[in-house]
């Protein structure tokens, strides 16, 4: 099933920054598109929960050096 999840995310803060998220997040099996702004400073992401998982992304995000930040 198909399913998207915006995170809040900081450090990212070009459109460099935005690459190396989109990158890291396309490499993880599921992941249908990934929109990430460093205007917004969010990463929006359409996925495929059969094959990935919420955690899976964030863990992604982190380990591509940004902190992903809870709402609140």
């Amino acid at each position: 099933m198909k399913q998207s999840v915006t995170f809040n995310v900081s450090g990212i803060k070009c459109g460099g920054c935005e690459t190396t998220i989109n990158k890291a997040l396309q490499a993880l099996a599921g992941v249908v598109s990934v929109q990430a702004s460093s205007q917004d400073k969010t990463v929006g992401v359409q996925f495929d929960t059969d094959l990935t998982s919420t955690e899976a992304i964030r863990a992604a995000i982190v380990t591509a050096g940004y902190a992903v930040q809870d709402r609140g």
